[in-house]
């Protein structure tokens, strides 16, 4: 009987336990319940504030930028690079020393204060992330694999980095020092069509090639962006570098 009675009181004891013990997770939840959507609270109302604030110093810069007046002897360099000196010649280039866009537009207080929000934005977001994990997860882990991935096979990459920077080096340059040391001054001739059929052929190849390369080789996001931003860059460096010489060439004097 008295066995009986003492298994009783354990398993009332270990009820209440039990008992006690899954209020405490349900308390907790409920806590972690309240925490998320404070946070989910407090975000929407800063964006919405952030928001508001944006487009009233969006509105004012816009004002700003309209009332700004372009001086006159920015008007008289325009119409000097424009201006021909003789029919069939390529215009003048006029070169200003002046401080890069970005330099100008951040000493206006409009957009340092657009730029401060969003470095705002980007730190609510982070904190945000974070206190996700932390209540989710019950701890912080940074993941780089998708940065990993996307950045793979970076020795291909370099391969046809190097390989379209040496192109530029060692095609471009001794290709128009052979026709500017032969061809001869006066009217084109078959050495100027040669000459122009070539650059043609160069500028496709250059287009193709490294787009060939990326299919073939199935370069990741990250890694495909980066040879084809380089690509366009030496393509226009390239064609600015002829068109300017190939002018010199082509209206050059026997004087000269």
């Amino acid at each position: 009987m008295d066995n009986d009675i003492n298994a009783c009181h354990d398993m009332n004891g270990e009820a209440k336990f039990a008992s006690e013990d899954k209020r405490d997770s349900t308390m907790r939840k409920i806590n972690l319940q309240r925490i998320r959507d404070h946070a989910q609270q407090l975000k929407a109302d800063l964006l919405d504030s952030m928001n508001t604030q944006l487009e009233e110093l969006l509105d004012g810069f816009v004002s700003t930028v309209e009332q700004i007046e372009v001086g006159d002897d920015t008007d008289d360099i325009q119409r000097a690079a424009n201006k021909r000196k003789k029919k069939g010649e390529l215009p003048d280039k006029v070169f200003v020393t002046r401080r890069s866009v970005l330099t100008e537009l951040f000493e206006i207080s409009h957009i340092q204060t657009i730029y401060h929000i969003f470095v705002a934005i980007l730190i609510v977001f982070s904190l945000n992330t974070i206190l996700f994990d932390v209540l989710e997860k019950g701890t912080f882990s940074l993941n780089f694999e998708m940065i990993q991935w996307a950045f793979g096979k970076f020795p291909k990459v370099m391969a046809m980095w190097v390989v379209m920077q040496m192109s530029t080096l060692l095609i471009v340059y001794p290709a128009l020092y052979y026709y500017a040391t032969y061809r001869k001054p006066g009217n084109s001739g078959l050495l100027d069509i040669v000459w122009i059929c070539l650059v043609i052929i160069y500028q496709l190849a250059f287009l193709f090639i490294p787009l060939i390369y990326l299919i073939e080789h199935e370069l990741p996001p990250a890694s495909s962006v980066i040879i084809t931003t380089e690509q366009i860059r030496l393509i226009m460096k390239t064609h600015a570098f002829i068109r300017e010489n190939t002018a010199r060439v082509m209206y050059r004097k026997k004087d000269d």
